[in-house]
């Protein structure tokens, strides 16, 4: 390793990135949870359930590590703003997971069948989109074990410009199933609708939380 690139060894960026695939963790745990909700499998439910508490709970410690680290450290190789910032991004992914999840275990809850599919097919996409954020994860250790270099560089630069595509595709996919929810409205609970009216906005913020990600780190990339 280059002197310059032993300089970044002992930077935020690798807890950072042990924080961010933390997060992206909860998130891949979302599709299995929808499933097993919809066959009302309340074991499976509390199981996920568990998991995804104790992922999260992984993720704040790591956070509160490198929040502790970073108050301590003199001199790291970027602006320390910028790693609270894509801190706090990173634990938005983990927050929101959590959140959704524990509403619809907590709460008995129904869904007309009519609109399942649509559901699934928009899940399905946010964590498409929050797991192409796992490939910059990766992409950001390759960044540092290249001190910076220009391919690494390069490489995560293009997965950040595939982000912009799939968000709105994601916002297609959102309006989709407002527009499904209005029309069956009337058949629920009004409180479950307005429910699930939050939760959909709260899977949308999952993939619009990783598109920020991913423009925070081109920040971080081209000013390094």
């Amino acid at each position: 390793m280059t002197a310059f690139g032993s300089i970044f060894s002992k930077s935020p960026f690798i807890p950072l990135q042990e924080h961010w695939l933390q997060a992206i963790e909860t998130v891949s745990l979302l599709k299995t949870f929808f499933e097993a909700w919809f066959l009302k499998d309340e074991l499976q439910l509390e199981e996920y359930r568990t998991q995804l508490i104790q992922t999260e709970a992984r993720a704040n410690q790591i956070k509160t590590k490198l929040q502790s680290q970073l108050s301590q450290r003199v001199l790291i190789p970027i602006a320390r703003n910028d790693v609270f910032n894509l801190l706090e991004l990173q634990s938005d992914l983990a927050i929101v997971a959590k959140e959704i999840v524990e509403t619809l275990t907590l709460r008995k809850m129904s869904l007309p069948e009519i609109i399942q599919d649509d559901l699934m097919r928009f899940v399905e996409n946010v964590e498409k989109v929050c797991l192409s954020g796992h490939e910059m994860g990766l992409g950001v250790g390759n960044l540092v074990q290249s001190g910076f270099g220009t391919q690494a560089s390069q490489k995560l630069l293009e997965m950040v410009d595939h982000l912009p595509e799939s968000q709105t595709q994601i916002t297609q996919l959102e309006a989709r199933l407002h527009g499904k929810l209005f029309q069956i409205e009337k058949q629920m609970q009004p409180v479950d609708v307005i429910f699930w009216y939050e939760i959909f906005k709260s899977l949308g913020s999952l993939a619009n939380s990783t598109n920020k990600i991913g423009n925070h780190l081109r920040l971080m990339t081209v000013s390094s």
